[in-house]
């Protein structure tokens, strides 16, 4: 994000990937978003991802990272389901 470089934001790359994904291609709501976390952070501070949730109210149970974190536990639990059934049926698991 080169606009928040420009006004001296220095975001962590998931702060910015949640910025992007949250607001895609609306450039006045990112002017304006940006403006709010430059007002709400430090002058030096870096700003993450959960630094960005109350500033401009993306919710953690809506954002990206949240959703990757839940696909990826329920893919892991139906890879063990089916692995734990192979084991113990003793066949090979199908795809």
């Amino acid at each position: 994000m080169q606009e928040a470089g420009k006004k001296g934001i220095k975001l962590k790359p998931e702060a910015a990937h949640l910025l992007a994904e949250y607001l895609g291609a609306d450039l006045g709501g990112i002017a304006q978003n940006l403006d709010k976390i430059k007002l709400s952070v430090e002058p030096e501070q870096t700003v993450s991802a959960q630094d960005l949730e109350p500033i401009i109210g993306i919710h953690k149970e809506f954002n990206v990272f949240e959703m990757q974190k839940l696909w990826a536990s329920v893919t892991s639990i139906k890879y063990s389901k089916l692995s734990i059934t192979s084991i113990l049926t003793r066949s090979p698991i199908r795809w």
